[in-house]
């Protein structure tokens, strides 16, 4: 420990360099801004960028090579080669540079790492951002699986690895939620072991993007708007059958959805759906979009549309998109689950509804037809970001739980 803050190797799922704000904002910015060192251990996304040791902002970054075929035997040797790359654990601890390893979404490199900690007597956290055993295990039984078998096996292993080794051994659980923390204490992992740390935004980007251009599309028509992942199983023909039944009583509101899925037909089983509801015309699917022209759809719609589906895998999530949209003034329409109905009940940000056809729809008209009310839910969003989500305050609140857990060693 130096200057108040800690030396922590921080082994994460992540990839190189790391994009998702929990790993890049707060581990690669917030906590170096404390006066923290961190030295990163993960995998390349690219198969041309450079691997090895890297310098990477004041500390040192271990990253494998990736093998980006898919091919069985593509994704295994690209497991290994991130595997092998993990085992660097050992003798970076050994070398006696950290108070502390942090694990993220690794479960073998957790096992790694709470055996090196343990030879070093230094303290090792575990994070989990996802309920990747429920997922496989939800995979498992999904007809639109291809691997239900593989998903079963993993999801089997992923369960005992979290619940009987990781959960029991590690001395510290940081989980995405206070949903997830009551789930996870409902399988028998004790409550004052886990800390939920939600999804948040770096202000700053979201108050940059105020100024950036709109869409050329803004002026044209009022746009109601979903950002993220059109994966199959979001069940985003819902909002389609929504729209439907709002663009009766508003026929000049257009639906955006801004993203795209990896997941083969995701998107052509949504443009199908809104062909089938005789939306399609209304519909806009922009694909996959760089963040600052993402944010600038975001800024040109009229309403912002959070769903989550409250089941055993998505239920636990902290809603990414949620949150932005609030900080960017958006009013919000969201169904309800844990988390959003807790931050819009607590913000005033919008509207948070059942997952019902005719309670969206209702929501979702009502939100279109008081545009001035709508607006003031939206002022009301960002002022609860700036309070209580930004990763400047989750980074406060992480240093803290840090200092106390460190505090419990001594």
């Amino acid at each position: 420990m130096r200057n108040g803050a800690f030396r922590l190797l921080f082994v994460t799922a992540d990839e190189f360099p790391p994009f998702r704000p929990d790993a890049e904002v707060l581990f690669g910015k917030e906590l170096l801004d404390r006066g923290y060192h961190v030295d990163w251990i993960m995998r390349s996304a690219e198969p041309t960028m450079p691997t090895g040791c890297l310098d990477w902002r004041g500390g040192k970054v271990w990253v494998a090579a990736t093998n980006p075929g898919t091919r069985r035997v593509d994704r295994l040797l690209k497991h290994l080669l991130s595997l092998r790359n993990d085992m660097k654990v050992f003798s970076l601890t050994k070398s006696g540079a950290y108070d502390f390893v942090q694990v993220k979404d690794k479960f073998l490199a957790t096992i790694m790492a709470i055996v090196a900690a343990r030879r070093q007597r230094i303290r090792c956290f575990f994070w989990l951002s996802f309920p990747f055993p429920e997922q496989s295990l939800a995979l498992a039984k999904s007809p639109h699986s291809r691997y239900r078998f593989f998903f079963l096996l993993r999801g089997l292993v992923f369960k005992f690895l979290l619940y009987d080794v990781i959960c029991r051994w590690t001395d510290h659980i940081f989980v995405q939620s206070e949903e997830m923390k009551r789930v996870m204490a409902e399988k028998g992992v004790p409550a004052e072991k886990m800390t939920p740390v939600p999804m948040g935004v770096d202000l700053e980007i979201f108050l940059a993007a105020d100024t950036d251009s709109l869409p050329d599309e803004a002026d044209t028509a009022p746009i109601v708007l979903y950002l993220g992942s059109l994966d199959r199983p979001r069940h985003l023909e819902f909002l389609l059958q929504v729209f439907a039944m709002v663009a009766e009583t508003h026929p000049a509101v257009k639906l955006y959805f801004v993203g795209g899925s990896e997941e083969p037909g995701a998107r052509a089983f949504l443009e199908a759906e809104a062909a089938r509801l005789k939306v399609r015309d209304r519909t806009v699917f922009t694909g996959f979009l760089p963040r600052e022209r993402a944010l600038s759809y975001v800024r040109a719609a009229a309403v912002c549309v959070a769903l989550t589906i409250d089941d055993p895998t998505y239920g636990v999530a902290s809603s990414t998109k949620l949150i932005e949209y609030m900080a960017l003034n958006k009013p919000v329409l969201a169904n309800t689950h844990p988390d959003q109905k807790q931050v819009v009940e607590e913000s005033g940000a919008g509207l948070c509804v059942p997952w019902d056809l005719q309670s969206f729809a209702d929501g979702l008209t009502w939100l279109l037809s008081h545009p001035n009310e709508a607006q003031a839910m939206g002022e009301k969003g960002r002022d609860y970001v700036k309070r209580t989500r930004t990763y400047k305050t989750i980074a406060d609140n992480l240093a803290a739980q840090y200092t106390r857990l460190m505090e419990e060693a001594v």
